[in-house]
């Protein structure tokens, strides 16, 4: 598998290794991180699984979830489209999914519009243009704004757990203006 580095501004956006545990878990440490992903409560084990999902995607499908890191060295937060099953219909399962978190230092300053840009244009230069999906919990104005900019439009309200999550697709590119 080759394994793409993406730089973009003064961040380098690349596939998840062993290393990043500890920057993830400190990252999402945060209840303000975890406020709208469904886990509200913070465990070394959801992170290492979430970690080990983000790696074994690049490697069973060739694409996932990108580690972003400030020429510092600091995660920024992580980006990207990979695969997912949720259980939401076939409307949403079996399509890849769009997802974001950046950490709390990081927050206000449209990075989660960078990275995913960067990465949906990596995606869809090597994987082709596709159908996309991408849910947010409700109340999370934030990263609705963050989708709707990508070009991704809601198509329907769903249930994860006790949260009420917006659905989202986009069919095709957006012309990103920045």
């Amino acid at each position: 598998m080759h394994a793409p580095e993406l730089r973009v501004g003064d961040y380098v956006l690349r596939p998840p290794c062993a290393d990043d545990f500890a920057d993830l878990c400190a990252m999402m440490r945060s209840d303000a991180v975890r406020r709208f992903l469904g886990n509200k409560l913070f465990s070394e084990s959801d992170q290492f699984a979430r970690l080990g999902r983000n790696a074994g995607s690049w490697m069973l499908y060739g694409y996932g979830i990108f580690y972003a890191r400030g020429l510092d060295g600091a995660l920024a937060g992580i980006a990207g489209v990979f695969p997912t099953h949720r259980g939401l219909g076939p409307d949403f399962d079996g399509h890849p999914e769009a997802g974001w978190i950046i950490a709390e230092p990081y927050w206000g300053r449209g990075l989660a519009t960078t990275f995913m840009q960067a990465a949906l244009d990596w995606f869809d230069a090597v994987h082709g243009q596709q159908r996309i999906v991408a849910m947010i919990e409700q109340g999370h104005s934030a990263s609705d704004r963050v989708a709707q900019k990508l070009g991704f439009a809601p198509y329907r309200m769903a249930q994860m757990g006790d949260d009420p999550v917006q659905l989202y697709e986009r069919i095709r590119p957006a012309s990103y203006a920045g």
